[in-house]
């Protein structure tokens, strides 16, 4: 595993249906691509869930419903470095 590029700490791999499905049950922190400030001033918006299930290539969650796995920038166990921060700032 390697660090997350956005959030701070470790990011989870998930590219794959069977790396996804390893996720099962965990609460995880996860940035969309869309919730990346592409304004220069360097904000995310990451989510807190807990995964679902797996379908395909995309990825279920109790509170927010399917998406995609390609729609996911970086996903990192809940809580982990400032993981309860749902507003911070790009390193």
């Amino acid at each position: 595993m390697s660090e997350c590029q956005y959030m701070t700490g470790e990011a989870l791999p998930f590219g794959t249906k069977v790396e996804a499905q390893k996720l099962i049950g965990k609460e995880v922190d996860y940035l969309l691509h869309g919730g990346i400030d592409k304004s220069g001033r360097g904000y995310i918006f990451p989510r807190t869930d807990v995964v679902k299930g797996v379908l395909g290539k995309h990825i279920e969650f109790e509170n927010a419903g399917y998406i995609h796995r390609r729609s996911i920038a970086e996903i990192k166990l809940a809580g982990t470095k400032n993981g309860d921060s749902h507003v911070q700032h790009r390193r």
